[in-house]
Order: C-alpha cells, then sequence, then structure tokens
C-alpha cells in the first residue's frame, strides 16, 4: 500500500514533498496505477479546499504514446513549404486516433492497399490525384485485387478529409516563422483544438488531455525564439534520455503544487525538501548490488560502494524536516530485508526506526 501521511494527514504540501528510488523505473508504474485506483488528497494551503495529489506526466512517455506520435509527425511532414507525406507517415496518423473513432478504425483498409496504390505518393497532389482513381476503380463493376473492394468511397473521402486538413494545419504552423517556443506551443494547441473530432474515444481524449497540460506548462517557461523546424526538432528531442525526465518533471511540479515528484538520488544532490520518502530502501536496492564488469574484470566494487554510500547520505541532506525511510518484505515472490545502512542510522540514533 502507497499512503503519504505527511501530506495526507500533516499538512506538507505536495510541492514540498519527494519520493526517491533508487530505480524509480520499476516502481513509478506500480505507484500511478495505485494513485489512478486509490486517490490521494491533501488540503491546498491557498484555498483550504481539498485536492487530488499528482504525478507529473512525462513528456517523453506521452509523446510515445499513437498519439503523441502524431503530435511529432505533424513537424515532419511538411518540407520546402509543401506537404511531404509518406504513406507509413500517414498510417500512423491514421491509427493514432487523434481524427476519431470513423477515421481510425478506416486503418485496416489503408494498409491493405497501400502498396497496391499509395507506394509512390508523397506531396497532396500525388494523393488526392491517386485517391480519386481509386475511388473510380472501387466504382467499376471489373474485378479488381481483393483489398480494393474493402474500401468504399466513404472511406476514400474520409482520407481525401485529411490529407487536405494536413496541409492545412501544416501551413499555418509554419506561416510564422521565428518565435516563441510559447507561441508554438499555442499555435499547436489552437490547431489540435479545431481538429478535434466529436468520436474522439475516451482513451485517445485521456492522453489528449495529458499532453494538453504539459504543453501548457512548458509554454510558461520556454521563451525563446525559434523556428517552427527548430520546435519541431525540440518536441522531438523530448522522447530521448532519462535524467531529463526527472529534471523535466521537476520544473513543472514547481508550477503545479498538486504534483509529487518521483525521482532518484542522482537527481536532487544539493536541494531541499520539506518532507522525503525513501522507497524500496532494502538489501537489494540501497545499496545496488554490484554489477561485475565484462569482459575484463576490474575490481571496482570500493567505488561502487562509496558511491553508494553518497546517495543515501545524498537523500538524508535533502531532508530539511522529516525523513521516511521505507522498504517492501515482500515483492511477490521475492523477500527483502532493511538496507544496511538503516540498520546503520539505527546503530547512531541508539533506537529502532
Amino acid at each position: 500500500m502507497f499512503r503519504l501521511p505527511i501530506v495526507e494527514t500533516e499538512g506538507y504540501q505536495p510541492k514540498e514533498v519527494v519520493v526517491v528510488m533508487r530505480r524509480s523505473k520499476e516502481f513509478i508504474d506500480r505507484v500511478r496505477d495505485y494513485m489512478a485506483m486509490n486517490p490521494l488528497t491533501y488540503i491546498d494551503e491557498e484555498s483550504g479546499q481539498k485536492r487530488r495529489v499528482e504525478l507529473a506526466s512525462n513528456p517523453r512517455l506521452l509523446l510515445l504514446t499513437p498519439m503523441g506520435r502524431y503530435i511529432l509527425t505533424l513537424y515532419q511532414i511538411w518540407q520546402g513549404n509543401r506537404l511531404l507525406l509518406e504513406p507509413n507517415a500517414l498510417e500512423s496518423i491514421l491509427s493514432s486516433g487523434w481524427l476519431g473513432a470513423s477515421v481510425q478504425d478506416s486503418t485496416p483498409a489503408f494498409r491493405d492497399v497501400k502498396y497496391q496504390y499509395f507506394t509512390h505518393c508523397k506531396t497532396k497532389d500525388d494523393w488526392i490525384n491517386v485517391l480519386n482513381q481509386l475511388q473510380q476503380d472501387c466504382e467499376q463493376e471489373t474485378k479488381f485485387r481483393l483489398p480494393v473492394k474493402l474500401v468504399d468511397a466513404d472511406i476514400i473521402r474520409k482520407w481525401i478529409e485529411v490529407i487536405q486538413l494536413l496541409d492545412s494545419v501544416c501551413s499555418r504552423l509554419f506561416s510564422d516563422g521565428e518565435t516563441s517556443a510559447a507561441r508554438h506551443i499555442q499555435m499547436l494547441q489552437e490547431e489540435l483544438n479545431k481538429m478535434l473530432p466529436k468520436d474522439l474515444r475516451k482513451a485517445e481524449r485521456e492522453v489528449l488531455e495529458q499532453i494538453q497540460s504539459v504543453f501548457k506548462d512548458l509554454s510558461e517557461y520556454h521563451s525563446i525564439p525559434i523556428t517552427t523546424e527548430e520546435f519541431g526538432d525540440a518536441i522531438h528531442a523530448l522522447t530521448k534520455g532519462q535524467r531529463e525526465e526527472e529534471e523535466e518533471d521537476q520544473n513543472v511540479a514547481e508550477m503545479n503544487p498538486a504534483l509529487l515528484c518521483i525521482v532518484t538520488p542522482e537527481s536532487i544532490d544539493g536541494m531541499l525538501y520539506r518532507g522525503v520518502i525513501y522507497v524500496g530502501c532494502d538489501n537489494v536496492h540501497v545499496p545496488v548490488l554490484y554489477p561485475e564488469p565484462w569482459p575484463f574484470y576490474v575490481d571496482g566494487r570500493e567505488k561502487h560502494l562509496a558511491k553508494e554510500r553518497y546517495m543515501f547520505l545524498t537523500v538524508i541532506r535533502t531532508a530539511a524536516e522529516k525523513l521516511i525511510l521505507s522498504y517492501s518484505q515482500k515483492d511477490g515472490d521475492r523477500s527483502f530485508q532493511p538496507s544496511i545502512y538503516m540498520q546503520e542510522v539505527e546503530k547512531l540514533l541508539g533506537s529502532k526506526i
């Protein structure tokens, strides 16, 4: 059970607390799932109202969803001031769900005729001409190969509308030249809202809301003038890296007092929080077991243990008022003991913790 008593009952604000995990990737998805089923609440110090504790939405993970990949694709299909759309890119857009359930449901049909008709399609004119030809072939009585018979006029009309929509949206996104990142984000959000269909599925709508929330937060502290191409490169860069993710989460959390940060010890070195909760402080994760070097053995155990001790002390020093060391005795079929560092703390304090 994951609880935050210092937030729920002791008056700490989420922004004043940090949850530390030695290998956060092993735990964070479980914590997110648990909080979705068992919401944590706190009393907001400004409004006096009860609010739900939130976890920061990671831009990298959101942009790796089908909905996120659709946004990334928008900045790849406009080159030389015109639409250049490969068949695989269009398939990705159709399947993303962003343009609605009916368009998304047409993806299998698109995939069936892709190699027969769309191999050489790139420009807007290429697509419109080939789609019109496909419509004529579907209407003829002549026997074509089976995939053509899986497409009807209504599906083709939807695909033509998608091509025209993408051309229109991209031409507007790339029209302003160099401007602030905040303005690029504002323009992107405006275009996404215009495209929002009525039949957007619930799952896609939830991801969309999270992505737009992240972009809103990012727009508040990015104001460097950049071109649209540079902005496209920037959001592509969000899909890479791990350490940067934690720093990004902390920056966003500073602007949203309901956000709770989950980080590794490396990312909080030199920082202070009123409350620190060290989760997974067991004999496997704290210290992390020494990985044997391969293929050439070098004895780095002393250096490894020195780093692990430093990481533990980093967590201790981060707590300005309250420190909670926690570990699970069992996780599935695995059993754990408290970290040796917890035993050392008990000896120094002269009492059990």
